[in-house]
């Protein structure tokens, strides 16, 4: 029994292992067989010594196996703690490295998100821009149409005028002369003025005509630059009539309703003019066949009210909106430009007014124009 009990103190501080452990193990047991195989041999060594030898050995026995179990379990927690703290610092490291990792994943992330964002701005600030140079290119090409013809009415304004006033000096001589003429055949020929006198009137009437359509080309040709003129709407309608009564077919039938008190707006003469003669101008080619053409003024203390109305083809919905767009007409190859809207729409703005228009097809479209009331 003292071979194995004194041999475990021995072997204890080498178990760290399973290995180890198995091995002492076996180690063990054989000692045990062998003890008892020698125990009676033992005993009678054991019986020539007095008993306080014998239970000295017993005690050296007790302490021998109780060393070698203090030495197991302090190995065992020595070695436990070295494994918690290994363990520990790997876990440590590990949550570090989680840790770092996880700060870069977030970094990488914040900055791909900053530059989705930087790119999505950059896009952005590219459709802005893109909008811009289109907006921008329109502008131009209504600023390039409105300059030529601006130039074309400019040159055909100073030409009328010049026919007009070339034009109002031989009518000054024929109208004195027809007054003359009068007057020495209805004194000498008394007798015959009877009969000479439809062909007087109708000379008359031309002289009339002439001169009224000269009026118009008059005011039509005015300054295209004032805007602080009278303009009487009533008078500028009837000229732009005038202007256009070759146009008027037998089958248009013009309808006129006017106020018996005098209408005025502050503007440019020329410019009125030519916003009119444009719409009615429409008004005439819309009707085909057969069709009447209304025009209406109305007067309230803050604007004067025009209204064109015809029963021609009307305006497809869908074209609506595209109105008062540079080029855009719905007429056939060499009967518009698609500017006269656009042009009409610019002038009543300038005007501070407004163009509203409302259209069925195959019934008929009316425009209404709404513009400030002169300030006298």
């Amino acid at each position: 029994m003292l071979l194995w009990a004194f041999y475990s103190p021995i072997v204890a501080p080498t178990i760290d292992s399973k290995t180890r452990i198995n091995v002492w193990f076996y180690l063990f047991i054989l000692l045990v067989i062998v003890s008892v195989m020698i125990d009676s041999h033992v005993n009678q060594f054991f019986n020539h010594l007095p008993n306080s030898t014998i239970e000295l050995l017993y005690f050296l026995n007790i302490i021998s196996v109780f060393s070698g179990i203090y030495i197991i379990i302090q190995k065992n927690a020595e070695e436990r703690n070295h494994i918690l703290q290994i363990n520990k610092e790997k876990s440590q490291r590990n949550e570090a490295i989680m840790i770092k990792a996880f700060n870069q994943l977030r970094q990488k992330e914040n900055k791909l998100t900053e530059l989705n964002i930087e790119l999505h701005s950059m896009n952005q600030r590219l459709l802005n821009q893109k909008s811009e140079l289109e907006s921008t290119l329109i502008e131009l090409r209504e600023a390039q149409a409105h300059l030529i013809l601006s130039e074309k009415m400019a040159s055909v304004g100073t030409l009328t005028a010049g026919v007009a006033h070339e034009l109002n000096n031989p009518l000054n001589f024929i109208q004195g002369g027809l007054e003359a003429l009068v007057g020495f055949f209805d004194q000498t020929f008394e007798k015959e003025m009877s009969q000479l006198q439809p062909f007087f009137q109708a000379i008359q009437v031309g002289v009339d005509r002439a001169a009224t359509i000269v009026t118009a080309l008059n005011q039509f040709s005015r300054s295209q630059d004032r805007m602080d003129e009278s303009v009487d709407i009533k008078l500028t309608i009837e000229n732009c009539l005038t202007i256009l009564s070759p146009k008027l077919r037998n089958n248009v039938t013009l309808i006129k309703s006017y106020p018996e008190e005098e209408v005025f707006i502050l503007g440019n003469s020329g410019k009125i003019h030519q916003v009119f003669l444009n719409l009615i101008t429409n008004a005439i080619q819309a009707i085909h066949e057969k069709g009447n053409i209304e025009i209406s003024i109305e007067k309230n203390l803050e604007n004067v009210i025009v209204k064109i109305k015809d029963t021609g083809i009307g305006i497809p919905p869908e074209h609506l909106p595209k109105l008062g767009t540079p080029f855009f007409t719905t007429k056939e190859v060499g009967e518009g430009t698609g500017l006269g809207l656009s042009i009409s729409f610019k002038i009543i703005e300038d005007h501070k007014g407004k163009i509203s228009i409302n259209s069925e097809p195959n019934k008929g479209t009316e425009f209404k124009i709404m513009i400030p009331t002169e300030n006298l």
